[in-house]
């Protein structure tokens, strides 16, 4: 099983400290939970059901009408693999970003698909070879962008027969670049996530916008009763909130700008780029940067490429305050650090006069 961001009480167990005490910005969850409701009793006593109007909720808010709800987009990237080889007849290609969210590579792999890799954009020899290509807009960790414009041309470089996934789990707040804004081909399949932007990932609620066809297979593959019916009904309410979503969303916006800046501020040889709800810092001591964070109770992602951390949104200015310090005094240490290894070097060299 893969590692991921939100192991907060490992982290502090580590350092027999109490989890409560930390600030966890390991995940791209917001900061910014909706409201949960009450939840009718009644909704707790009777097994789900698919005509509660969640779809319908999701359709409005997606402006798609083909979707599939789902526990998560991860169950729906789990699946997937035995879904398309049963269309395919076979188990082909997949073509993938090198870096990216590693479930994907890992579904595939373990499905026993031939992997093949590219950088930022998949170049049009790769695209010609391959069965299946997924797109990850934003893609996380690195960030890296498409634009509308950009997966049109993708998609006309494939054939009927290819099929395209573009994983969007990160698309709230950049909805133009969407691509459920415009009708999908037949063999283009969405993933969209609905516990990131509403945060409320414990829901575990996500969506596959696809043809039907792709729906009703999936449907099958996932069995009955993929949603809890508490988890439909928070689900429905938070997705008809158009003003919650709004205020959230220009919120969420003036946290990322804030923390970015001070983040070039603290670091201004690193790297930076920020998606909506996470920000990207490379670095050359990344290992140590982790490190020295979880030190002072700070929880960030350190990248599987080990080049980068990932730090999701801060909730207010006090916890700005405090990644500010944790990170001023981890880069103190890395800078410590680096002196003591440059004076070893120069204490062992053997100087010849």
């Amino acid at each position: 099983m893969l590692h991921h961001g939100g192991r907060l009480i490992q982290e502090a167990q580590q350092r027999n400290s109490d989890p409560q005490q930390w600030l966890d910005l390991s995940t791209g969850i917001s900061p910014i939970s909706y409201p949960v409701p009450e939840i009718p009793t009644s909704v707790w006593h009777r097994l789900p059901e698919d005509e509660d109007g969640l779809v319908e909720a999701a359709a409005q808010y997606y402006q798609y009408p083909d979707l599939l709800p789902v526990a998560g987009s991860q169950a729906a990237i789990m699946c997937l693999p035995s879904v398309l080889e049963v269309d395919l007849l076979k188990k082909g290609t997949m073509l993938l970003p090198a870096v990216g969210y590693k479930e994907h590579e890992h579904a595939w792999q373990s499905a026993g698909w031939r992997l093949e890799y590219y950088q930022n954009k998949p170049d049009n020899d790769q695209l010609s070879r391959c069965d299946v290509v997924l797109i990850i807009n934003p893609n996380n960790p690195t960030t890296y962008k498409y634009s509308l414009k950009e997966i049109t041309v993708i998609e006309g470089q494939l054939s009927a027969r290819q099929v395209l996934l573009i994983d969007e789990a990160f698309m709230d707040g950049d909805n133009d670049n969407s691509r459920l804004r415009t009708l999908l081909r037949e063999n283009t399949l969405v993933l969209r996530s609905l516990g990131k932007f509403f945060g409320l990932a414990g829901l575990r609620v996500g969506f596959v916008a696809a043809h039907p066809k792709w729906l009703s297979s999936m449907q099958q593959a996932l069995g009955p009763w993929n949603l809890s019916g508490p988890s439909r009904y928070v689900a429905k309410t938070a997705l008809l909130d158009t003003t919650w979503q709004r205020k959230a969303q220009k919120a969420l916006e003036s946290l990322r700008l804030k923390q970015q800046r001070l983040i070039e501020r603290v670091l201004p040889q690193a790297s930076i780029t920020s998606a909506s709800l996470f920000i990207r810092v490379e670095h050359p001591q990344a290992q140590l940067m982790y490190q020295y964070c979880c030190d002072e109770m700070v929880l960030v992602r350190l990248c599987d490429e080990k080049d980068a951390i990932r730090l999701g949104l801060c909730a207010d200015e006090q916890q700005l305050q405090r990644l500010e310090l944790a990170l001023i005094e981890a880069q103190r240490r890395i800078n410590t650090d680096c002196s003591y290894d440059a004076s070893n070097d120069l204490a062992g060299t053997s100087w010849n006069i």
